[in-house]
Formats: structure tokens, C-alpha cells, sequence
């Protein structure tokens, strides 16, 4: 996933997410504990037809999805 030019892929900690991408428009704990928290942040950029969801466990991001919403 792109944020303008920076690159945001698996296996990133929620600070360079955060760093790279500004605050999600929405965020979530799902499940678990602190070390098995698992959290989604969703993004909608301004210039996209498409939201990202980010889901969390822990502190790193194990997945990306992308969906069109119009």
C-alpha cells in the first residue's frame, strides 16, 4: 500500500505506519491481549475509490486489504 510516495507493507510496526500514513479515519480492537491484540486501522485517501484496512497483531501489520466502496 502506498501513502503518497511511502510504501507501507507486512511485517511494519504501527509507528512507521503512523509516520508514513498520518491517523486511520477509523481504528478498532478486535480481539485479545496486549500482545495478541489484534486491532484494524482503515484508511479512505481523499484522491481513492478504494479503503484500506489494516489488520494489527501486536504491534506489526499482518495484512492488507483493499475495496472499492462506490
Amino acid at each position: 500500500m502506498h501513502c503518497g510516495s511511502r510504501l507501507v507493507k507486512v511485517g511494519d510496526g504501527k509507528a512507521q505506519i503512523l509516520d508514513r500514513c498520518g491517523e486511520p479515519d477509523y481504528r478498532e480492537v478486535v480481539s485479545g491481549n496486549d500482545e495478541a491484540k489484534r486491532e484494524i486501522w482503515v484508511y479512505r485517501f481523499s484522491a481513492s475509490k478504494f479503503v484500506h484496512t489494516l489488520t494489527f497483531t501486536g504491534y506489526h501489520l499482518d495484512d492488507i486489504t483493499v475495496e472499492s466502496y462506490r
